[in-house]
């Protein structure tokens, strides 16, 4: 994404279709993206080589995972949602 904003829909949104929250912190645009099985965080890769937590309901990070020496294109979380994987 250009703007440098990731813009994900949660799943709060079914209830109230207009609400979306904006993630604002990487550098460079996002290349991958994926939520917590429990839905309440959201993880993102982006081409500026780190990956973050956000906390789904606030858009808050909650951590940066760095350094990766390239772009971050894959981001996925473990099924009991406590570790993520990045490639």
């Amino acid at each position: 994404m250009r703007d440098r904003v990731v813009r994900a829909l949660l799943a709060e949104c079914r209830r109230r279709p207009r609400q979306v929250l904006c993630y604002v912190g990487h550098a460079a645009p996002i290349r991958a993206l994926a939520f917590s099985p429990d839905g309440r965080h959201v993880a993102t890769g982006s081409e500026d080589g780190t990956a973050r937590i956000w906390d789904g309901t606030t858009g808050d990070v909650t951590a940066v995972l760095e350094p990766h020496h390239d772009t971050v294109t894959g981001i996925a979380w473990s099924p009991d949602g406590r570790s993520v994987l990045t490639s």
